[in-house]
C-alpha cells in the first residue's frame, strides 16, 4: 500500500518540518530538516522554512513515497537533501 497525502498542516519545530502521511490505517511521520528545506541556495531567514515546505510539499511527499516503495519504510521517516536530489534528478516538477 502506498503512502497517502493527509490534508493536515506541517509542524515546524526549529529543526525542520514534520508532516503526516498514511500507510493504509497507520500514520507515518515524515521529517524534513532545515538543511533539506533550504536546498543548495542561500540560507533561509527565520519564518521562511514553513513557506518553503508549503511550496514544495508535493515534492517532499513524492520523495517519501519513493523511499517507502524502495523499502525504506519506518513509522518515522526523514527526507534528506540527498534524497531530494536523487528523486529530482532527471525529473521536472510537473512530472512529480
Amino acid at each position: 500500500m502506498p503512502l497517502d497525502h493527509i490534508a493536515l498542516p506541517g509542524l515546524e519545530d526549529g529543526r525542520g518540518v514534520h508532516f503526516p502521511m498514511m500507510n493504509g490505517n497507520a500514520p507515518v511521520r515524515v521529517f524534513v530538516p532545515r538543511v533539506a528545506l533550504q536546498g543548495e541556495g542561500a540560507p533561509l531567514a527565520e519564518g521562511q522554512y514553513m513557506a518553503r515546505f508549503k511550496e514544495f510539499r508535493d515534492v517532499y511527499e513524492a520523495v517519501a513515497r519513493a523511499k517507502f516503495e524502495a523499502g525504506s519504510f519506518k513509522a518515522t521517516m526523514t527526507i534528506e537533501l540527498a534524497d531530494i536530489a536523487q528523486y529530482l534528478s532527471g525529473r521536472t516538477r510537473g512530472s512529480v
